[in-house]
């Protein structure tokens, strides 16, 4: 009956494993619930976006042998014309 200090050492030991075990398992269902409800977010926000956003009337044709104009910027990077 002299091992009672080994005893209580090793106990203490292996409930300090155990509960370093359930914070790993319980952060790592935390951490995928978190991603599982982002990506969940995500779908509802590209679904209304589609179902909500306007589309082109018709779609737009390539013109051929027509020059298209550059767009001129106002940063001034760019002479004016």
């Amino acid at each position: 009956m002299g091992y009672s200090i080994t005893t209580v050492l090793n106990l203490t030991f292996l409930a300090t494993l155990s509960a370093g075990f359930v914070f790993f398992v319980w952060h790592a269902l935390l951490f995928t619930a978190i991603l599982v409800l982002a990506g969940l977010g995500q779908l509802a926000v590209l679904t209304l976006q589609s179902l909500f956003t306007r589309r082109p009337a018709r779609p737009l044709k390539p013109v051929r042998g027509k020059v298209i104009p550059q767009a001129r910027h106002s940063s001034g990077s760019r002479r004016q014309r």
